[in-house]
């Protein structure tokens, strides 16, 4: 019988979280490299939380969430929790594709900007 402790498990998922989070980096050094300077050291940071939140919104693959972060980081927001709650409602829907839900948020964050994508 194999037995599993508690911190096998955490250590275990950190490993995959933390793998994860250099996958999900280097996307965006190769995909964006304009970004990845700008925000340097704080890119990290910056990823851990966004990937967390992309799974509240459940976007689960990594283009999705690649795409996600790129937004966010982009138009420089911190959350996406500090935009309208209309858009939080139609992230939130369970049934959403994930890229719908990611045109809609980048249709509304131009209209924020008024009409004018950083991109």
């Amino acid at each position: 019988m194999l037995i599993v402790r508690k911190n096998q498990v955490a250590i275990f998922n950190s490993k995959l979280s933390d793998n994860y989070l250099i996958k999900i980096e280097l996307r965006i050094k190769k995909g964006f490299p304009e970004l990845y300077e700008k925000n340097g050291n704080k890119l990290i940071p910056n990823l851990k939380l966004l990937i967390e939140q992309s799974k509240s919104w459940k976007l689960t693959t990594n283009d999705a969430v690649v795409k996600y972060a790129y937004l966010i980081l982009t138009y420089e927001l911190s959350s996406i929790e500090k935009i309208d709650p209309q858009v939080s409602k139609l992230m939130s829907w369970p049934n959403r594709k994930e890229e719908d839900k990611l045109d809609y948020l980048h249709l509304y964050l131009i209209k924020k900007h008024n009409g004018i994508d950083p991109r």
